[in-house]
């Protein structure tokens, strides 16, 4: 998918197009999750998913080795690439081996996927994860700005 997307042109996917992949892995990312012994890929990605067909634009999601069973504590290292890692993955904390891992699920994988497609549309690959917390902080602090704006706009009218 990934040199796909890469010799396109300028020309973004169109949206029939975006629709087979989207229902043909997430088709696959439910087979993973809906298991009795739930498993989570961990690193869905345009470069992990491989297109079977071009005309029908029939795909099929590879690089099994990243896959995990879930379990009780959610806590995992991560794994997916930082263009489609989801927000949950990115705040890690040290485990006793000194290693960064963060507590997700299978939500993460979904989020990925939306990365894969945004990406087809956009041609470009989108870094929502790396700027989230950024654009997190920047939002707590505007909107306390706000809060202060507004309580001294209250003051001065009160004068």
């Amino acid at each position: 998918m990934k040199s796909c997307i890469d010799n396109r042109n300028g020309k973004s996917f169109s949206e029939l197009e975006c629709w087979k992949v989207l229902e043909s892995i997430t088709k696959a990312i439910h087979s993973l999750h809906a298991r009795e012994n739930r498993l989570i890929h961990r690193d869905i990605s345009a470069c992990n998913i491989l297109i079977a067909n071009k005309e029908e634009m029939a795909t099929v999601l590879s690089d099994f080795d990243t896959v995990r069973e879930v379990d009780s504590s959610g806590k995992y290292t991560y794994i997916a690439k930082p263009n489609y890692r989801a927000p949950e993955m990115e705040r890690s904390f040290k485990r006793s081996d000194g290693e960064a891992s963060a507590k997700y699920g299978s939500k993460a994988d979904v989020y990925s996927l939306g990365c894969v497609i945004a990406e087809m549309m956009l041609l470009d690959t989108q870094t929502p994860t790396r700027s989230y917390l950024s654009l997190e902080l920047e939002l707590n602090v505007r909107k306390k700005m706000a809060s202060n704006v507004s309580r001294s706009a209250r003051f001065t009218a009160k004068i």
